[in-house]
């Protein structure tokens, strides 16, 4: 008998330690999820999003977000949305930046998010001016892109401070020579708006020894403004007064 409650008491032992030692299911860590590690935005600063998921989570704990660019902010406000926002890119260099996704428990993930440099729409080169005639180019952006190309006196562009200024006195007129011409202002268009990039345009008639702006930007047929205002200032020299040779052959 007493061999018997020595066995039994040992057994009870036993299976109270066989129970104390029972292992727990191992909890899955937390995993960062996202459907994109990469962010391109253009240079004119506008919001992506990026869709993420966190596995496993745990509860009463939220993700964490941190740039390192004063440029670019992004909002995890979102329930599973991550927004990316920038500022206007106005330089020629293209921007960069890293933000590190964070959650508790979880391996950190970095999104790198890269920004275009600014293109101008329209841009003007001057190759040459004399006395009366200055030569020069536009490269244009969009190839599809009309624009108009004026030249006026430095004293007159000073005059004038804002670019709406500028397409009141324009728009006043193409609208007198549509008239003159008697055309519509879109017709009248039509006939003076460029288009594309073009070379060795010229710009005649000028005063010697003047100052001048030559100015250009996009503009539609109806006569609405599409971009900003460009400019390059220039300078005609003094006439020609050296020798003239003529070659005259009978």
């Amino acid at each position: 008998m007493k061999t018997n409650r020595l066995f039994i008491v040992m057994a009870t032992i036993a299976a109270a330690t066989a129970s104390c030692n029972e292992i727990e299911p191992e909890v899955a860590a937390p995993v960062i999820e996202l459907a994109s590690e990469k962010v391109q935005l253009t240079s004119e600063g506008e919001t992506v999003q990026v869709a993420y998921n966190i596995a496993n989570p745990a509860e009463g704990v939220n993700i964490t977000v941190t740039e390192d660019a004063d440029w670019l902010e992004v909002n995890a406000a979102k329930p599973r949305i991550l927004e990316f926002s920038a500022t206007v890119n106005d330089t020629d260099a293209v921007r960069q930046a890293e933000v590190t996704i964070s959650y508790e428990g979880a391996e950190n993930k970095v999104i790198t998010v890269s920004q275009d440099a600014w293109v101008a729409p329209l841009a003007i080169t001057v190759h040459e001016t004399d006395a009366t005639t200055a030569t020069f180019s536009v490269a244009v952006a969009d190839a599809d892109l009309t624009w108009i190309a004026q030249c006026v006196g430095k004293e007159w562009w000073d005059s004038y401070e804002s670019e709406a200024k500028v397409f009141e006195e324009d728009m006043s007129y193409f609208q007198w020579m549509a008239s003159d011409y008697g055309m519509s202002l879109q017709e009248y268009l039509s006939t003076v708006l460029l288009k594309g990039s073009l070379e060795n345009l010229k710009f005649k008639g000028l005063d010697p020894l003047s100052d001048y702006v030559i100015y250009v930007y996009g503009m539609t047929t109806e006569g609405e403004p599409t971009t900003s205002i460009y400019s390059a200032e220039i300078s005609t020299t003094e006439p020609y007064d050296g020798p003239i040779t003529f070659d005259i052959q009978v």
